[in-house]
């Protein structure tokens, strides 16, 4: 028994509309993301097939750079990370540049870390990261601060342990005293 197509189509119509269009992409450039389109440039590179000087087939962009075909292999940003104007006065001119303007610039050290932005442009496994990397960050500054107040401390203090010090000839004073009583105890003790 063999189903005619037209006739399928025809009595499917509806179901087919409904569903075809999930599968038409129409955004094109913002399909992936930044992070997947690189891994999969690295997956394509890392299986493309080529011939050594043997004639064996081998495998991948990291077989090349060991051979020295490529003396490296990295994947590549979307534009320029700086501009003639700022991100304020005309807008981002691509994700780069605004990570560029609110995270990796100079003086933007002691702002928040956009972990967003950081996870669409790189991937979730450097998003998480940096992530980790700014907690672990804040929770040493209070080790930071007692360590910085215990040393003060020490500084503070040294001076008054070199004053408590004794001179040399009353510390010599001193050993020799107890030498003779040491002596005078052992004598005391064996003579008896």
């Amino acid at each position: 028994m063999f189903i005619n197509f037209t006739d399928f189509m025809e009595s499917n119509s509806c179901f087919v509309f409904l569903t075809c269009y999930r599968f038409v992409i129409e955004n094109k450039d913002g399909f992936f993301t930044k992070a997947q389109r690189s891994r999969m440039v690295h997956e394509v590179l890392s299986r493309a097939a080529f011939d050594d000087e043997k004639g064996k087939m081998k495998f991948g962009i990291n077989k090349l750079v060991k051979s020295g075909t490529y003396s490296a292999a990295y994947p590549l940003h979307d534009g320029r990370f700086h501009s003639e104007h700022s991100i304020l006065t005309r807008g981002k001119s691509n994700d780069r540049h605004l990570l560029y303007e609110v995270w990796a610039k100079p003086g933007a050290w002691y702002k928040y870390q956009p972990l967003d932005q950081i996870r669409n442009y790189f991937g979730e496994k450097i998003g998480i990261y940096f992530a980790w990397l700014g907690f672990y960050t804040m929770m040493l500054i209070p080790a930071a601060i007692i360590g910085v107040i215990a040393f003060l401390y020490g500084l503070g203090t040294f001076m008054d342990d070199i004053a408590r010090k004794p001179s040399d000839q009353s510390l010599k004073h001193k050993l020799e005293e107890e030498r003779k009583i040491q002596s005078q105890k052992y004598e005391n003790n064996h003579v008896s």
